[in-house]
């Protein structure tokens, strides 16, 4: 399995698509890299007396988030750093982090668990603490290769650590309103070689919720693909690793789907293909490969971005030589 990703992304009959797509992002990325020196400049005077960069106007603080969400995507395409350095901190929290020194991502987890009013403040940070998140997990994918064993665990414990204390201390803001639970398989499912669907439909009640849990497990699955194979575990040890990850990534790959079935809005559906993509290469069962197909389809319906090049991608990687399906609905 190769580092980054499942498998490529498209295959020889798009690329007219993936030229045009090449183009377009190194033009964005060329932006990225000037708009990084604006965002992160602070003045000679801080400079000289090596002063943290103080707080930023709120306009430039919304432009430093719409650029992490752009960098993070364009580095994970480009297999590469992103612009942003994720270790500087005090960045991050002029910003509105509240990184700790020594690893913690809240001052409070406590207080931010037990917010009941759903505070704008509460969900930005939140939010925002993902993209960190996200950003990090990708360098981490695109370490240098001269790094050691050691170093690349102790990083991959690092990451794994701060995505359970993420996932621990969500506010109740962050929780599924409800849940739609698959049907039990039937005895001819059961006895199927193809599987049986195993999805839940997961809906939350406010836009920042779904587009932030989606990305969480989209993170734990590309941890769980990288993780450094550790030399202490042999023969039946090994054997053992490779099923608990493979289990824990069809759980992680399940509960991205459950969140696109939920159906949120127009904008947030538009950013699932790349999760949707990685989920669909964990799955096994040939129902639940079909509900994904059926779910890019219908992004591309209700939102015109095109998923023709994905679901191709997709279907190659599973070995699929037949025509997707339209639609899930």
């Amino acid at each position: 399995m190769n580092r980054w990703t499942i498998g490529r992304w498209a295959g020889a009959g798009e690329c007219h698509d993936m030229q045009a797509s090449a183009a377009l992002l190194l033009t964005c990325c060329r932006h990225l890299a000037g708009m990084k020196s604006v965002l992160t400049a602070v003045t000679a005077d801080q400079q000289a007396i090596g002063q943290p960069v103080s707080s930023i106007t709120v306009a430039r603080k919304a432009c430093f988030w719409k650029f992490a969400r752009s960098d993070w995507s364009a580095a994970w395409i480009n297999r590469r750093r992103t612009y942003l350095d994720t270790e500087d901190l005090d960045i991050w929290r002029s910003c509105g982090l509240q990184l700790q020194d020594d690893g913690a991502l809240y001052a409070d987890p406590l207080d931010l668990q037990i917010d009941t009013a759903q505070c704008r403040q509460t969900i930005q940070l939140v939010s925002h603490t993902l993209i960190w998140l996200l950003l990090r997990v990708t360098n981490y994918l695109a370490q240098d290769s001269h790094r050691t064993l050691a170093q690349q665990l102790e990083m991959w414990n690092t990451l794994n650590t701060q995505l359970d204390a993420f996932n621990a201390n969500l506010p109740e803001s962050f929780q599924p309103c409800a849940q739609i639970r698959a049907p039990p398989p039937t005895r001819e499912q059961l006895e199927s070689d193809l599987g049986y669907c195993q999805f839940t439909e997961v809906f939350f009640s406010s836009l920042s919720s779904a587009s932030s849990i989606q990305p969480y497990h989209f993170a734990r699955l590309l941890l769980l693909l990288n993780r450094p194979r550790e030399p202490d575990r042999k023969g039946i040890n090994r054997l053992q690793a490779y099923r608990e990850v493979s289990s824990e990534a069809t759980r992680h790959a399940r509960e991205i789907v459950g969140v696109a079935l939920g159906r949120p809005a127009p904008a947030v559906r538009v950013e699932m293909l790349l999760p949707l993509y990685i989920a669909g290469g964990c799955l096994e069962a040939d129902e639940e490969k079909n509900v994904v197909l059926g779910i890019m389809c219908d992004i591309e319906k209700e939102t015109g971005c095109s998923t023709e090049v994905t679901v191709r991608s997709l279907m190659d990687e599973w070995g699929w030589d037949r025509e997707p399906l339209g639609s899930f609905a």
